[in-house]
C-alpha cells in the first residue's frame, strides 16, 4: 500500500504516505515494542526516500518518524504499566475481600461448594444415598476449641471459635484410631483403610490444615497441628486413641506422644520418619503475587502433573487414575485461601522432631513403610524404627501412598498396635 501511494501523483497524495507509514509504525510500537516500531519507521522512511529520489522531505522523515514513533511507544508502555498495576490492585482487593468473607465464617457458601463439587464428581450410576454420603463427608466439621460438629453457619469472628476441622468417620465401637495425613493429603486417602479398620474400631481421619477441607487458618506449624489434633480428640471425646501419622503426619503423632504420652494408646508412623528436613524459606520469597497465583492455578488444575506425581508415589502395579480419582486430589486446592496458605507453609520447610525425642518416646510404637517408597527411602524408616526401639513392618509392593496402594497391609499393621 505504501509503495502504491509513493507512485501516485504528488498532488493526490500530499501528506497521506507519511500519515499512513507513521500510523503503521506507531501501531507496531504499541503492540510489539518500541524497538520494533522504530525499526518499521526507519524502514518506511528510507523506502519513501528511495522512491522519491531522496528529497528534502524524505531526509527529514528519516529522523522525524522514529522520534514520533518512539514517543508513541513510550506513552503506550506507560499506559500498559498503569493497567498492570491497576489489575494487581484489583486482584489484591478481591483476595482481601475473599479472606474477609472467609474470616466472617461464610461456611454455608463453602460447604455448598464442596458438596456440589463432590456431587458433580460422583458417577451417574451410583445410588443416591451413596452420593449424598460422599457430599456430606468433606463438610463434616468440628471446632477444635468449642467442639461443635456437623454443618454450621455463623457470622461470629472465627477467632472466638478456633479452627474448624473437616473429618471422616468409620465404625461405632472398639479402640479409637485417629488417622492424620501428610502433605497435600485429604482425609479421603484413608477411605479404604478406614472401612477395614471400622469393622472393629472407631476410626477418625481428619484434614490437617491447610489440606483437604479444613479451615485455612495458620500458623501451619508442627506445634499448631499437634494442638489441633489434641483439641479434636478432646471435643469428640476420643480417649487414648492410637495415632497414625502418614508422612508429614508422622511428626504430628510423635510430637503429641512425646508431650502428652498419657493421652495416646500408641502411635504408628506410616511412610514418615518424623525428622525435620531442609527449609525452602528462601524459595517462598520468590513466590511473588504477580505470577504465583497464575502458576498455582495452572499447576493445581493440570491433570498430567497430578498423574505424574501420584504415579511416582504409588509403588508397584497400575494406579487407578480415573477422572474421579484425580478430582479427589484436585478439589481441595479450590477451597478459598489455599493458594495463600501454601505460599505460607513453604517457608517452614519440612517440619519434624529431633532424634533425641524419637529415642525417648514412652509409648508403644510401630513403623510401617512401603517397600517401593521413592519419596522417603526405606532406609529412613528403618533408621527411625531403630531410634524408637520399635518394630519395623515393610509393606510389600507399596509406594509412599501405601494406604491407597495396599490398604489391607496398612490396616493389618495398625491392628498390631490397636488390638
Amino acid at each position: 500500500m505504501l509503495v502504491a501511494l509513493s507512485l501516485a501523483p504528488p498532488s493526490a497524495t500530499i501528506g497521506i504516505p507519511a500519515a499512513v507509514a507513521a500510523s503503521i509504525a506507531a501501531t507496531v510500537a504499541v503492540v510489539f515494542g518500541i524497538a520494533d516500531g522504530v525499526g518499521v519507521a526507519v524502514t518506511g522512511a528510507i523506502a519513501f526516500a528511495l522512491l522519491n529520489r531522496w528529497g528534502a522531505g524524505e531526509l527529514a522523515a528519516i529522523g522525524l518518524w522514529p522520534v514520533i514513533v518512539a514517543a508513541v511507544g513510550l506513552f503506550a508502555r506507560r499506559i500498559e504499566l498503569h493497567r498492570i498495576a491497576l489489575r494487581q490492585l484489583v486482584e489484591a482487593q478481591e483476595e482481601e475481600r475473599r479472606a474477609l468473607a472467609h474470616t466472617l465464617q461464610d461456611d454455608s457458601a463453602q460447604t455448598l461448594t464442596g458438596a456440589l463439587l463432590t456431587l458433580r464428581a460422583a458417577k451417574p450410576g451410583e445410588p443416591a444415598s451413596e452420593q449424598t454420603t460422599q457430599a456430606r463427608e468433606p463438610d463434616r466439621r468440628i471446632n477444635a476449641r468449642r467442639g461443635r460438629t456437623g454443618m454450621r453457619s455463623s457470622t461470629m469472628p472465627r477467632e472466638r471459635f478456633g479452627t474448624r476441622l473437616a473429618y471422616r468417620r468409620w465404625g461405632s465401637h472398639g479402640t479409637p484410631i485417629v488417622l492424620v495425613g501428610g502433605f497435600v493429603e485429604p482425609s479421603w486417602v484413608w477411605h479404604a483403610v478406614g472401612r477395614l479398620l471400622g469393622r472393629r474400631h472407631r476410626v477418625y481421619a481428619l484434614d490437617l490444615p491447610p489440606f483437604g477441607y479444613s479451615q485455612r487458618r495458620g500458623p501451619f506449624t508442627l506445634a499448631h497441628w499437634s494442638q489441633l489434633v489434641e483439641g479434636f480428640d478432646r471435643r469428640l471425646g476420643i480417649r487414648k486413641p492410637v495415632l497414625v501419622g502418614h508422612s508429614l503426619g508422622a511428626a504430628v503423632a510423635v510430637s503429641i506422644a512425646a508431650q502428652t504420652p498419657h493421652t495416646v494408646a500408641g502411635i504408628v508412623l506410616l511412610d514418615g520418619d518424623a525428622l525435620p528436613g531442609g527449609s525452602p524459606g528462601w524459595f517462598s520469597h520468590l513466590l511473588l503475587p504477580a505470577w504465583y497465583t497464575t502458576l498455582y492455578r495452572i499447576a493445581t488444575g493440570w491433570d498430567w502433573l497430578f498423574r505424574k506425581g501420584l504415579k511416582g508415589a504409588w509403588g508397584a502395579g497400575t494406579p487407578p487414575f480415573t477422572a474421579a480419582f484425580i478430582d479427589e486430589w484436585q478439589r481441595p486446592f479450590r477451597v478459598i485461601g489455599t493458594a495463600a496458605a501454601f505460599a505460607s507453609i513453604l517457608g517452614n520447610g519440612i517440619q519434624g522432631v529431633s532424634a533425641s525425642v524419637l529415642s525417648h518416646l514412652p509409648v508403644t510404637a510401630l513403623v510401617a513403610w512401603g517397600s517401593h517408597d521413592t519419596v522417603d527411602s526405606v532406609a529412613a524408616g528403618r533408621r527411625t524404627a531403630k531410634l524408637m526401639h520399635a518394630p519395623f513392618v515393610e509393606l510389600a509392593g507399596a509406594g509412599h501412598l501405601s494406604m491407597l496402594a495396599r490398604p489391607g497391609l496398612v490396616a493389618d499393621a495398625i491392628e498390631r498396635v490397636a488390638h
